[in-house]
């Protein structure tokens, strides 16, 4: 695609898309290519795309979920340490990272899957 055919299907400006695809040029996630007779530059999606972006979605996942579930073991062990009258509190928080664990799971065989 041209700048302009960009900027149409978007809805962004001419140099907001010849920014963007600058950056893009610089990640590797796009290419410049040749077409005779094209007067513009024209650009293309590297093949492997989107297994890069989906690598980097899952990592994030996985990063955010292991924080969540290291802080909400924090404060289940705070809550243990206590008198036992935030059992109900516990309870959830013992959901919680359930939860999340079970997110971690599914990210976890995405991620292996996509290897």
């Amino acid at each position: 695609m041209t700048l302009d055919e960009m900027k149409e299907s978007l809805g962004k400006s001419k140099t907001a898309m010849s920014t963007a695809s600058r950056t893009l040029l610089d990640y590797n996630l796009i290419e410049r290519v040749f077409k005779k007779g094209a007067r513009r530059d024209l650009y293309q999606a590297k093949k492997d795309l989107y297994e890069k972006f989906m690598k980097t979605y899952v990592n994030r996942w996985l990063e955010a979920l292991d924080q969540q579930i290291t802080s909400l073991e924090t404060i289940r062990t705070e809550l243990n340490q206590q008198d036992n009258r935030e059992v109900n509190m516990s309870n959830k928080i013992n959901e919680a990272i359930k939860f999340h664990r079970s997110l971690e799971d599914v990210f976890e065989q995405i991620s292996k899957y996509d290897q």
